[in-house]
């Protein structure tokens, strides 16, 4: 009996280890499946990485166009502020050359009519003043709703330039957190409890 009983343990020391075989494989089994598991979690992650980082390229790229624009515009108001200051010179000088002919002419004519009647004289010269004046005022007021209407279109241009800007600026943000919760939301999906 002792041999029987030596078989006896012998088998059921078997059916142990068989069982225990049968928990390595179970073990074996889920941690190939983990292992799949994590394998796709790294492809995901790579390519939410990849996506992330063409999403900040892209985000680079627009506030890299943005600060041209900024800088366009800041050079369009240094060039908008140059040609005022051009124009307004040159309108004063013209008005300069205007008044310089007009005062020869008015010197001529005053000592023409010097020899006729000092009286005419007089009212010739107060009439000559008014009739300066009220020119002076006609052309001064011109110039000015010149300059005020270039001033204007410029202002105008200016500020359609910045706030198309800031539209782009603000769909592009709009655009890349959408984009950035999407990529949370599916990370947060794909990832098991």
């Amino acid at each position: 009996m002792s041999n029987l009983q030596k078989f006896d343990d012998t088998i059921s020391e078997f059916t142990k280890e068989v069982g225990k075989l049968k928990d390595v494989s179970l073990a074996y089994q889920k941690i190939k499946e983990l292992t799949i598991n994590y394998g796709q979690i790294a492809k995901q992650f790579d390519a939410n990485s990849q996506e992330l980082g063409e999403i900040n390229a892209l985000f680079a790229r627009q506030h890299e166009k943005l600060n041209e624009h900024i800088a366009d515009l800041i050079e369009v108001q240094k060039k908008g502020r140059q040609e005022f200051n051009k124009l307004f010179t040159e309108k004063i000088e013209l008005i300069r050359k205007d008044n310089k002919s007009f005062y020869t002419d008015l010197e001529s004519t005053v000592k023409i009519k010097l020899d006729d009647n000092k009286s005419q004289i007089k009212q010739l010269i107060e009439h000559e003043r008014s009739r300066i004046k009220e020119i002076f005022e006609l052309e001064f007021a011109r110039n000015t709703q010149e300059l005020k209407k270039l001033i204007q279109s410029q202002s105008e241009e200016q500020i359609r330039k910045l706030i198309a800007g800031q539209n782009v600026i603000k769909y592009s943000v709009w655009a890349v957190m959408g984009l950035i919760s999407v990529v949370i939301l599916l990370i947060i999906l794909k990832i098991p409890a």
